[in-house]
């Protein structure tokens, strides 16, 4: 009957262990999910390969499973490693509280809201980038439209352009032809000129 007391200390060795666990996932995820913020993706991909990085990328791929994910589903990852963070803690604290064990309370309660304070340093992480993300991806967008919209402009210019040369070198032919027409009349005028007075004085 001595060993009961300490029955739910067992399990909380399990449980904390457990915590530990999922805290270290959610690491190694976060850190991914940052460098899509901040524009890495490509980096990622590199260290998928074993090429280095702040985390190697052999230990990213072991927490990860893949490097090569999207943002989106590195959300919905990150969402659900923080409920089931979350549902550890809870099963941690019933675990603690049912526990009748004389001296072992303070560091019980001490333990668990350790573990508390990590899942809200987590999810207070998770917040901050998903929102730099989310601010990166609009500023991506306007870029984007931004180069849209010079790219149509340019080409606007452009063909206005094309179009201004081609009046004015079908300016230049018009002029071209008109000055040839009156060169040849002038010339034929002249010609008639010199027929006439040479019939008269002929």
């Amino acid at each position: 009957m001595a060993a009961t007391p300490s029955t739910p200390l067992v399990g909380g060795a399990e449980v904390r262990a457990e915590a530990r666990r999922v805290e270290n996932i959610l690491d190694a995820k976060l850190v991914l999910y940052a460098r899509f913020a901040r524009g890495d993706e490509k980096h990622d991909r590199r260290a998928s390969s074993g090429q280095g990085g702040a985390c190697g990328g052999s230990d990213l791929v072991g927490m990860c499973g893949s490097l090569d994910k999207q943002p989106a589903d590195l959300e919905h990852e990150i969402e659900q490693l923080l409920m089931q963070l979350g549902e550890v803690n809870d099963r941690m604290s019933r675990l603690y509280t049912s526990s009748t064990s004389v001296g072992s309370g303070s560091t019980s309660r001490h333990v668990l809201q350790r573990h508390r304070e990590i899942l809200h340093d987590l999810a207070q992480e998770f917040n901050k980038i998903k929102t730099n993300l989310k601010s990166a991806e609009e500023r991506q967008e306007l870029l984007s439209t931004v180069r849209a919209n010079i790219c149509e402009h340019r080409h606007s210019t452009d063909m206005l352009l094309r179009e201004r040369n081609a009046l004015h070198t079908c300016d230049r032919l018009t002029n071209d032809v008109i000055s040839n027409a009156e060169a040849t009349k002038a010339a034929l005028a002249n010609q008639r000129s010199g027929e006439a007075c040479r019939a008269i004085w002929g």
